[in-house]
Protein backbone atom coordinates (compact mmCIF):
# COMPACT_ATOMS: atom_id res chain seq x y z
CA UNK A 1 0.00 0.00 0.00
CA UNK A 2 1.22 3.64 -0.78
CA UNK A 3 0.96 5.92 2.04
CA UNK A 4 2.32 9.98 1.69
CA UNK A 5 2.47 12.57 4.31
CA UNK A 6 -0.05 14.90 3.23
CA UNK A 7 0.75 18.23 5.26
CA UNK A 8 -0.32 21.69 3.16
CA UNK A 9 -0.98 25.12 4.12
CA UNK A 10 -3.57 26.77 1.61
CA UNK A 11 -4.04 30.74 1.43
CA UNK A 12 -7.83 30.25 0.49
CA UNK A 13 -9.27 34.03 0.59
CA UNK A 14 -8.55 37.02 0.31
CA UNK A 15 -10.34 40.50 -0.19
CA UNK A 16 -9.00 43.99 -1.14
CA UNK A 17 -11.94 46.77 -0.58
CA UNK A 18 -11.62 50.24 -2.34
CA UNK A 19 -13.67 53.05 -1.40
CA UNK A 20 -14.08 55.70 -4.45
CA UNK A 21 -13.12 59.34 -3.39
CA UNK A 22 -16.47 61.13 -2.36
CA UNK A 23 -15.99 63.75 -5.41
CA UNK A 24 -17.26 61.23 -7.96
CA UNK A 25 -20.32 59.64 -6.21
CA UNK A 26 -21.35 63.33 -5.09
CA UNK A 27 -21.32 63.74 -9.41
CA UNK A 28 -24.13 61.06 -10.02
CA UNK A 29 -26.01 61.50 -6.72
CA UNK A 30 -24.78 58.37 -5.02
CA UNK A 31 -23.97 58.12 -1.86
CA UNK A 32 -20.15 56.65 -1.24
CA UNK A 33 -19.38 53.32 -3.53
CA UNK A 34 -17.09 51.04 -3.43
CA UNK A 35 -14.90 48.32 -5.38
CA UNK A 36 -13.90 44.57 -3.88
CA UNK A 37 -11.92 42.31 -5.53
CA UNK A 38 -11.36 38.57 -4.00
CA UNK A 39 -9.30 35.21 -4.80
CA UNK A 40 -10.44 32.06 -3.87
CA UNK A 41 -7.66 29.34 -3.46
CA UNK A 42 -4.94 31.07 -4.20
CA UNK A 43 -2.02 29.19 -2.96
CA UNK A 44 -0.72 26.01 -1.72
CA UNK A 45 2.44 25.15 -0.18
CA UNK A 46 2.76 21.29 0.22
CA UNK A 47 5.57 18.33 -0.32
CA UNK A 48 2.35 16.06 -1.39
CA UNK A 49 2.81 14.74 -4.82
CA UNK A 50 -0.96 14.71 -5.90
CA UNK A 51 -3.28 17.17 -7.24
CA UNK A 52 -4.71 18.32 -4.03
CA UNK A 53 -4.05 16.78 -0.45
CA UNK A 54 -7.97 17.86 0.64
CA UNK A 55 -9.64 16.36 -2.45
CA UNK A 56 -10.22 12.70 -3.18
CA UNK A 57 -11.81 10.90 -5.89
CA UNK A 58 -13.79 8.90 -2.94
CA UNK A 59 -14.44 10.24 -0.23
CA UNK A 60 -14.80 8.07 3.37
CA UNK A 61 -16.41 5.25 1.42
CA UNK A 62 -16.17 1.87 3.69
CA UNK A 63 -15.23 -1.09 2.07
CA UNK A 64 -16.48 -3.82 4.00
CA UNK A 65 -14.07 -7.33 3.37
CA UNK A 66 -15.47 -10.85 4.68
CA UNK A 67 -15.65 -11.14 8.55
CA UNK A 68 -15.85 -8.18 10.50
CA UNK A 69 -12.81 -5.89 9.72
CA UNK A 70 -13.52 -3.15 7.29
CA UNK A 71 -10.60 -0.63 5.22
CA UNK A 72 -11.60 2.73 4.64
CA UNK A 73 -10.81 3.75 1.16
CA UNK A 74 -9.14 7.09 0.02
CA UNK A 75 -7.60 7.18 -3.30
CA UNK A 76 -6.22 10.13 -5.46
CA UNK A 77 -7.51 9.08 -8.39
CA UNK A 78 -10.28 11.09 -10.74
CA UNK A 79 -10.69 13.94 -8.45
CA UNK A 80 -10.57 17.79 -9.48
CA UNK A 81 -8.55 19.82 -7.25
CA UNK A 82 -10.37 23.24 -5.85
CA UNK A 83 -10.44 25.88 -8.43
CA UNK A 84 -8.92 29.31 -8.18
CA UNK A 85 -11.21 32.37 -8.48
CA UNK A 86 -11.53 35.88 -8.48
CA UNK A 87 -14.22 38.16 -8.25
CA UNK A 88 -15.31 41.78 -8.35
CA UNK A 89 -17.79 43.24 -6.43
CA UNK A 90 -18.82 47.15 -7.23
CA UNK A 91 -20.83 48.22 -4.53
CA UNK A 92 -23.20 51.13 -5.02
CA UNK A 93 -26.44 53.45 -3.10
CA UNK A 94 -28.39 56.05 -4.36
Amino acid sequence: MYLEKADFVKLRDVSVSYTLPRSLPSKKRMEPASIVLTGHNLAMWTKYSGLDPEVNGYGSNVVRGSGSSSQFVRVDAYSMPMTRRYTMQLNVNY
